[in-house]
């Protein structure tokens, strides 16, 4: 258990900082105008979404480097790396056009 707490704390320690900001800025957004709360959970959600595709991207590309490693195939963990590098952009520059064009 004492493995687990210390592997842990410093990535709970992260989120708990991220949403804590998160909730600070909708707290303050709304204190502005619901119209200003309005847009910055759009924002937030926009946001949240291209974030999570990436994380899956990453996620994907952890466990077939690991595959690879677990196999000692260097040139696997060099084109998983490759793969994962280039889908992401790819995908973060399809996003961030639709977002461009589809804002009002």
């Amino acid at each position: 258990m004492r493995q687990l707490i210390v592997i842990g704390t410093p990535i709970a320690s992260a989120s708990l900082m991220q949403y804590g900001v998160l909730s600070v800025a909708a707290l303050l957004a709304g204190l502005i105008s619901t119209s200003a709360l309005a847009a910055h959970q759009i924002a937030l959600q926009i946001t949240v979404i291209t974030s999570m595709i990436a994380f899956g991207i990453s996620m994907a590309a952890a466990v077939r480097v690991g595959h690879a490693v677990g196999r000692n195939d260097g040139p696997g963990i060099k084109r998983a790396d490759l793969v994962a590098m280039l889908l992401g952009t790819l995908i973060a520059a399809l996003l961030t056009v639709a977002v461009i064009v589809a804002r009002v």
